[in-house]
């Protein structure tokens, strides 16, 4: 957990270490004077000896312990000592993670059991669904949300076991998927959507539309494969095990994982053949977030890889209201063959930059 917390910060990480390291500890310490103060760490924290550095007089109101057992019971000491010392009742809470960009992130915990999503129902109009490929996350759609969102209501969903809704098992079914999805729409309100996804994510914006609940359905990639390549993908996707161990090399894996998925389709037939078309997506920032995307879900992936493989999509987009095909840069399933093998009209490219990727969206 520790590593994926930093990976998940980058280069974020420096300042706040840096701000700690040239703060003085025991600054200030003496002006608090009414608030009931514990400092304090498990025994075996590596501060835990500089528990003994601080100040001999400090007030009364400091309470400074070495704890016994772990972290998990000095964290139940801390918990102790907050329950029993209250305070002021606190401010009401601020409107749920919106940002300066007026880009919403909240979590759905009823019915569909803790789906992370961001975005913005304030806009007027139809809500659009984004739904990204799998192993990845909502992140994908990130750079374009702020400019959506001021021209309609867009939701960009982690879908299970992905991004930061990993509390849930990643289903193994396109099927699967959608009934999570259904259901979080169903908890915001949002029910005459257009929805889009990447592969996976197409394929169940595609089974909902199907199922009457989206009136226009956008698929980035035609996500269709020959029965031979689709046998050869169940059988070989999903080979190199991502669960964590203790020297970390299922985080290189990670990384080489992504490295492949960006110079080759499929990733394990690493050949001139196989080239992904076009300037692949191999720079460093993106390579990252795709490797902690694929770390977050573990060995989940496999999971979700088999469900988009072994999906045939064409009877559920023969049953969709409206289907509107894109072409995503260096994409090997955003080829006009593979919308061809769909019966779709030439797709939309989608420009090089994934701010640009708004405008297009948002007139689904």
């Amino acid at each position: 957990a520790n590593a994926m917390d930093v990976l998940n910060a980058g280069d974020n990480f420096r300042p706040p270490y840096a701000s700690a390291f040239r703060r003085r500890g025991a600054e200030g310490l003496h002006e608090i004077q009414d608030a009931a103060v514990l400092i304090a760490a498990a025994a075996n924290d590596p501060l835990a000896p500089h528990l003994d550095r601080l100040p001999a007089d400090l007030p009364p109101n400091f309470t400074i312990e070495k704890t016994e057992g772990d972290r998990a019971a000095a964290l139940a000491r801390f918990y102790e000592h907050l329950k029993a010392h209250p305070g002021d009742p606190p401010p009401p809470p601020p409107d749920a993670g919106t940002n300066m960009q007026g880009v919403t992130h909240e979590v759905i915990s009823r019915d569909a059991g803790g789906l992370h999503w961001s975005g913005s129902l304030g806009a007027s109009g139809r809500p659009l669904v984004l739904l990204h490929e799998a192993g990845g996350s909502k992140r994908l759609f990130g750079p374009a949300l702020p400019r959506i969102t001021t021209t309609r209501p867009v939701l960009a969903f982690d879908l299970p076991g992905h991004g930061d809704s990993t509390s849930i098992d990643p289903p193994s079914s396109v099927s699967d998927y959608a009934d999570a999805i259904a259901l979080a729409l169903g908890d915001l309100g949002a029910h005459d959507v257009d929805i889009c996804g990447h592969h996976l994510g197409g394929q169940i914006a595609a089974e909902l539309g199907a199922r009457g609940l989206a009136q226009s359905v956008g698929l980035i990639g035609a996500p269709y494969w020959s029965a031979d390549l689709r046998e050869d993908l169940l059988q070989n996707y999903g080979s190199p095990s991502l669960g964590p161990v203790w020297d970390g090399a299922h985080m290189m894996r990670a990384w080489k994982l992504a490295l492949w998925e960006a110079l080759f389709y499929p990733w394990y037939k690493r050949d001139a053949a196989h080239m992904t078309p076009g300037r692949p997506r191999v720079e460093a920032k993106t390579l990252h977030q795709r490797a902690v995307d694929l770390l977050k879900i573990g060995d989940g992936y496999r999971n979700a890889f088999a469900g988009q493989h072994a999906y045939d999509i064409r009877p559920a987009l023969e049953q969709s209201k409206r289907v509107v095909g894109f072409a995503a840069p260096s994409d090997a399933l955003s080829t006009r063959e593979a919308f061809a093998a769909l019966k779709l009209d030439t797709p939309t490219p989608l420009p090089d930059d994934i701010v640009e990727w708004a405008d297009t969206l948002a007139a689904l």
